[in-house]
């Protein structure tokens, strides 16, 4: 009976040590799977703040460009309205 108390104690210890070399195991592996997850995370987030950033540049010249444009119809807008008042100046 001594003896069976024994070998449940070392079979109960070796139980323990199996299952948290076990735990310990897995705790690594998380915790690399994690770290492969955040660096992947972190590249994709470069790769899309680039992208972000170069749309926004993009945007901004595109804004610009609308200005002047609009600038430059008004300027037209002046001209043709001038025009149209010296004619009837003429005409008139």
């Amino acid at each position: 009976m001594k003896d069976e108390v024994i070998h449940l104690n070392q079979r109960v210890r070796e139980l323990i040590t199996e299952t948290s070399q076990k735990l310990t195991q897995g705790k690594l592996e998380a915790e690399k799977s994690c770290e492969m997850e955040m660096k992947r995370l972190k590249v994709e987030y470069n790769h899309e703040l680039e992208s972000s950033m170069k749309a926004k540049l993009e945007l901004d010249s595109l804004k610009r460009l609308e200005r002047e444009l609009k600038k430059d119809l008004c300027g037209k807008d002046r001209a043709i309205f001038e025009l149209r008042q010296q004619m009837q100046l003429k005409i008139g």
